[in-house]
């Protein structure tokens, strides 16, 4: 168990809840990070981007509401991004069963 984390594996479903903002890992559950790879996500694309750092990187180049547009458009691919690596994580679980999911992802199925 990781010690930044609290004992608990963070995955695909509670990625964004409190005990996970403070650890250095976007990811530590072995098959959320295997669900990653295999759909081609890096789990550093599933985090937020507040809008001040949207704001800082274009401060004074864009209006406030284009960085605005800019920052609601990253919000919604990130959005669809987790989406989908839930949507095919659910899927194999849902195929294989719980059980059999571990050996599905590391291709041993």
């Amino acid at each position: 168990m990781l010690p930044d984390c609290q004992g608990s594996s963070i995955t695909l479903f509670n990625f964004e809840e409190p005990f996970a903002e403070n650890s250095k890992y976007v990811l530590t559950s072995p098959r959320s990070l295997k669900a990653c790879q295999v759909v081609g996500v890096k789990p550093v694309q599933l985090l937020c981007k507040p809008l001040s750092e949207f704001e800082n990187e274009y401060n004074g180049r864009l209006s406030y509401d284009l960085i605005l547009e800019r920052f609601q458009r990253h919000e919604q691919r990130r959005l669809g991004t987790a989406e989908f690596g839930l949507s095919f994580f659910s899927k194999v679980v849902g195929i294989y069963g719980n059980n059999a999911t571990y050996n599905y992802l590391q291709g041993k199925a």
